[in-house]
């Protein structure tokens, strides 16, 4: 999961090579004037300057290695306190959007809640819902049960953040407050009061809910905000299980950091690759669960990789399923496409061969005038040597692709477990890219019905 503030401490390494490289300019400095200069004054102040300069490099590269590592367990330390001093705000923030569920579990139990996975904006507008279909006397009543609640959960957050605030110069001067933490923090703050405020005065049903729809805007916003805990805002949870299903909350932290990597264009390829790492995941447990079985390992891993697809914080976002689907097809490989790989080794390997009998028959005029260039014996070996060299590492690649053509030959035939999930994980991207596109266009169509009405009245 991401941090606002991640690694704070930096090596200096433009400062490193810029001493390794004067130091190497002054030792070849040295040589030159050591090998070209007959006078014993210079040769002896050459010969100091390039003993300095070897001792200026070597010391370098290991002052570069300690700061390296000095750095490392800095960041590691620093690390470990931001999560410390920040992880009690973030707990007792997710504990009073969790209120939100455990509110319409307690005060609707009879319509049986506590199976249900909503996010916490969801779980809010089904508790104002139910409210709003209740007699009046039962209004007051849940009314004042939500006070107490919701009481209860604002003075925790207002806690840990009177704390961060009395801590302000502590954590900027170990690196774990910048302007940007000190700017979401002023957001909760500010929300937080006026929700303390709405809170202590109790104002008349209609009041509280307009605030209440006010701050719930804002905090959507402000957790959005922060990088830490933005995927609150799509984690389905159910009545007291927003820190209990682990899980979920893995499953979450992964897509939201995907989403929120294409919208900010933030360490893409990392988050991609553990995209990527959660399916083959997926795929390895289905292969220990099926026991041997081909079919039962196919079955399982589609089913269990349909699920994960059909999660609504993945079906909404297109972007996604179309960048896995886009590397699926890519990556998918027919026995055609080896010819080139395979058919340009063949022919250097054959070119390869002609030069290496040319050179050791010698009997070819392009031999002799490689004689009259490699003026010694030993030379003219050594290059022998390296074309040997080449050849069978040509060789080794014809080899290689060879096996992956007739590999994929076979598979054309009998098809592999892996491959046909992959492929029923293809046909599943295509069906929900298909409903991402029908669903965009029912949405356009409605939007152009809607306007049409609007113009008509």
């Amino acid at each position: 999961m991401k941090r606002t503030i991640t690694n704070p401490h930096r090596v200096n390494h433009k400062l490193y090579i810029l001493l390794v490289f004067f130091s190497l300019m002054t030792l070849v400095a040295s040589l030159i004037i050591e090998n070209t200069q007959d006078s014993n004054a210079l040769n002896t102040f050459a010969d100091i300057i390039k003993n300095l300069s070897y001792g200026c490099i070597a010391s370098t590269i290991i002052a570069w290695i300690i700061d390296i590592v000095h750095t490392k367990n800095l960041n590691k330390t620093a690390n470990t306190i931001y999560d410390s001093i920040y992880g009690d705000l973030q707990f007792h923030i997710g504990a009073f959007v969790a209120t939100w569920a455990e509110l319409c579990a307690a005060a609707f139990i009879e319509k049986n809640y506590y199976e249900e996975k909503n996010t916490w904006v969801t779980w809010y507008e089904i508790t104002k819902c139910n409210y709003n279909k209740c007699e009046p006397d039962r209004q007051v009543s849940l009314l004042d049960f939500f006070y107490k609640q919701l009481s209860q959960a604002e003075k925790e957050v207002t806690k840990s953040l009177e704390y961060l605030q009395s801590q302000r110069y502590m954590l900027t001067m170990n690196n774990a407050m910048n302007e940007e933490i000190e700017s979401i923090l002023s957001d909760f703050r500010f929300e937080f009061y006026a929700l303390h405020l709405d809170l202590t005065r109790r104002d008349d049903p209609e009041t509280f809910w307009m605030h209440m729809d006010a701050i719930t805007k804002d905090l959507v916003k402000y957790i959005e905000n922060w990088s830490d805990i933005h995927y609150y805002n799509v984690l389905l949870f159910k009545p007291h299980g927003f820190f209990s299903d682990l899980k979920e909350r893995i499953n979450t932290v992964l897509i939201s950091e995907c989403i929120n990597s294409n919208k900010n264009n933030y360490n893409q390829s990392e988050l991609k690759k553990d995209f990527g790492n959660k399916i083959s995941d997926i795929k390895k447990k289905a292969k220990q669960n099926s026991q041997g079985s081909s079919s039962a390992q196919i079955q399982i891993a589609t089913k269990q990789i349909q699920e994960f697809y059909c999660q609504p914080c993945i079906m909404k976002n297109p972007d996604i399923l179309l960048w896995r689907y886009t590397k699926l097809e890519k990556n998918k490989k027919t026995w055609d496409s080896f010819l080139i790989p395979i058919l340009l080794p063949v022919f250097t390997f054959e070119s390869l061969n002609k030069m290496i009998q040319m050179v050791i028959t010698d009997t070819d005029i392009m031999t002799h005038s490689l004689k009259s260039i490699i003026q010694t014996e030993t030379h003219f070996q050594t290059v022998c040597y390296i074309f040997a060299v080449l050849s069978v590492i040509v060789a080794c690649l014809f080899v290689y692709y060879f096996v992956k053509v007739v590999k994929l030959i076979i598979n054309s035939f009998a098809p592999s477990p892996d491959s046909i999930i992959v492929e029923n994980e293809l046909c599943i991207l295509r069906t929900l890219l298909n409903l991402n596109k029908i669903t965009l266009k029912e949405n356009e169509e409605n939007e152009r019905i809607q306007i049409l009405f609007d113009s008509k009245d």
